[in-house]
């Protein structure tokens, strides 16, 4: 197994002496090469400014995205061509209105296998990951292309958005894909985003780059935190924090997963920050440079519910599942549902891999969701009197001092949401690390499984209890 790889080293500069290094430093070598590569990503980006045509900065994401894809997943870089040849192929020679379908189906079989083949056949390969973001980004630009097809009249907001009238050229296609920023781990972006970002090239205020650089530091001190004091893999174990109490253990428990996100804030961060250091980002309709933003920290760690935590974990996969899976199921279904939001972690869930801790984990997150809501729809009006959709989530905090606007308990409320959304994370989140469910049963047995219960009893008391609409007369 290790024959082709050593056949291939001489022809990657340098890659020889980084796997002689990983294996000093006792870090594994595709963990390096990633690094390498997210670091290289950041440094290379700024070339983007040196070309104004469209064709030329193509060009450069494609050979600078596939040289890094070569340099860290060796001959596994053909998983990414071969799919993009396949989409472009379709879109030429497939019926366009079966173009979107077509590729979900294959893309996603494509990816059920490479997770089926590392979690259950005990292969060691890394170029799962990758092709998660290419199957998202692939799979939206096909079903895009197909909405072009629609009479006007059939198409939702977003489905106008994201349209592709004309088919895109090779070449941009490749650009699209490999744009080498976010190639390896995302954040992901619809095809039109990238369209608008070659032809119009711009270079992000320095704040802008300040700001997203901190927030990198932040997130690898999250990281190192995490790796060094707060291992999630060692928490369920006797000699974690031996010395303290059970209730200290499990806020300390509670802790390590929260902090454990950040391995993931981390490697967004980097392909945010290539991406504005290229000019890549910005955002016509808000005005900032929030096109590559893929997490809301304070969002997701200080959650007033477990939605508005979910909205802003993972942005552009969360923004992609409600545009391509909740608003489509809503759409056959009149108005979004119940079904809606199952349809969304079940496809969340397949998309991480098949092990049972990630639909433990998605399952979970959707039955939160849902009381959430049910718990918004029926509590919220005794508390709150107003509402403004449009406003930041945080702001409601401080309606309590207005009597116009909140009782003086909304603050209970406020809070409450807060704790229990927080917690409810916590709790959930090493199904997601560990994907091992005996070990996941006995640390949540710990606490007898009750977030697990209350949430299960609390959703079947409102759907039990849920009055029903009367149907309007047609």
């Amino acid at each position: 197994m290790d024959l082709p790889i050593v056949m291939m080293d001489p022809f990657v500069p340098a890659r020889e002496a980084v796997d002689a290094m990983s294996l000093r430093i006792g870090v594994p070598s595709n963990v390096v090469r990633l690094m390498i590569g997210l670091i290289g990503g950041c440094l290379l980006a700024p070339l983007s400014h040196l070309l104004s045509s469209p064709r030329h900065r193509h060009t450069l994401n494609t050979v600078v995205g596939m040289a890094m894809g070569w340099f860290v997943f060796d001959v596994s870089l053909v998983h990414s061509i071969v799919p993009t040849v396949l989409v472009y192929t379709l879109m030429v020679a497939a019926p366009r209105h079966l173009v979107g379908q077509i590729t979900a189906v294959v893309l996603f079989a494509y990816l059920v296998a490479a997770h089926a083949l590392r979690e259950f056949g005990g292969a060691s390969i890394m170029w799962d990951a990758p092709q998660m973001v290419l199957t998202l980004k692939l799979t939206g630009t096909a079903i895009s292309f197909a909405d072009g097809a629609l009479p006007t009249d059939k198409k939702s907001d977003s489905m106008l958005r994201n349209q592709l009238l004309d088919r895109p050229s090779f070449l941009a296609l490749f650009g699209y894909v490999y744009f080498f920023p976010t190639f390896l781990v995302g954040p992901i972006f619809e095809f039109n985003e990238y369209l608008m970002w070659v032809d119009r090239p711009q270079v992000a205020p320095w704040r802008v780059t300040l700001y997203v650089l901190a927030m990198l530091v932040v997130c690898i001190a999250g990281h190192a935190a995490s790796e060094l004091y707060f291992p999630i893999l060692a928490m369920d174990r006797p000699t974690y924090y031996s010395h303290l109490p059970f209730p200290a253990r499990l806020c300390l428990q509670l802790v390590a997963s929260a902090l454990m996100k950040f391995r993931f804030y981390m490697v967004w961060q980097f392909g945010e920050l290539g991406g504005i250091l290229a000019g890549y980002g910005y955002n016509d309709t808000t005005r900032t440079w929030d096109g590559l933003q893929n997490n809301n920290l304070f969002l997701v760690e200080i959650p007033v519910n477990l939605r508005v935590a979910i909205n802003n974990w993972n942005i552009k996969v969360a923004k992609w599942l409600n545009t391509y899976v909740y608003q489509r199921v809503g759409l056959h279904c009149g108005k979004p549902t119940t079904l809606s939001t199952f349809a969304v972690f079940i496809a969340s869930a397949a998309w991480h891999g098949l092990l049972p801790g990630y639909y433990a984990f998605f399952i979970m997150g959707g039955l939160g969701t849902e009381v959430g809501r049910h718990v918004r729809r029926r509590c919220r009006h005794y508390f709150h009197y107003t509402e403004d959709r449009q406003a930041h989530p945080w702001a409601p905090f401080l309606d309590f001092l207005d009597p116009k606007k909140a009782s003086p308990l909304a603050i209970v409320y406020d809070v409450g949401g807060v704790v229990l959304s927080w917690v409810m994370i916590g709790y959930c989140a090493p199904s997601f690390v560990w994907l091992d469910m005996a070990r996941c049963f006995k640390w949540w047995s710990t606490v007898y499984c009750i977030p697990h219960i209350v949430t299960v009893v609390t959703l079947v008391a409102f759907l039990v209890t849920d009055p029903k609409q009367p149907r309007k007369a047609t």
